[in-house]
């Protein structure tokens, strides 16, 4: 029940920010940002799951009940990361990004979730202002990207 409230909290926040007008929509996201950030719970409640509910009856509405919250969360990252301007003024940026990658390892088996996330891991890449040029040309040099795109593309067929 929990979950679902959650739920609905992360959908009703994502629309304010998705739907709001392009001239205050920075504004927006520093203030999600700042909340987010003053929250106890946060990432580690995204990110949370109770794996051993899982078995038993209703165990398979349950894993579908927490991929529903974790794929809501990585919609609400990801859109989070589009619309940032400047990533310097975030220095507790690493929170959102272990939000993204913690929903990846935790649900890696679930194509609809790795269909969110590897994007938004990718953008997140493509920061001049997070990742210097030499980690992007190490990432790009090592096979990593070629790898994610691979990954990604064959998620998509």
């Amino acid at each position: 029940m929990q979950k679902q409230i959650e739920v609905g909290k992360v959908l009703l926040t994502h629309q304010a920010l998705k739907y709001s007008p392009e001239a205050v929509v920075p504004q927006r996201v520093f203030f999600l940002h700042d909340e987010l950030t003053h929250l106890p719970s946060f990432p580690r409640r995204s990110v949370e799951s109770c794996f051993g509910m899982y078995m038993g009856a209703g165990g398979e509405e349950l894993q579908s009940m927490d991929s529903l919250h974790k794929l809501v969360w990585a919609r609400l990252m990801s859109d989070i990361f589009e619309k940032m301007e400047n990533a310097f003024m975030f220095g507790d940026l690493h929170l959102f990004i272990n939000v993204i990658n913690g929903i990846m390892i935790i649900h890696c088996e679930d194509v609809l979730i790795l269909r969110w996330v590897c994007p938004s891991g990718g953008n997140c890449l493509n920061w001049e202002g997070v990742c210097s040029i030499t980690q992007w040309e190490w990432w790009s040099g090592s096979g990593g990207a070629r790898e994610l795109d691979r990954l990604y593309w064959s998620i998509l067929e």
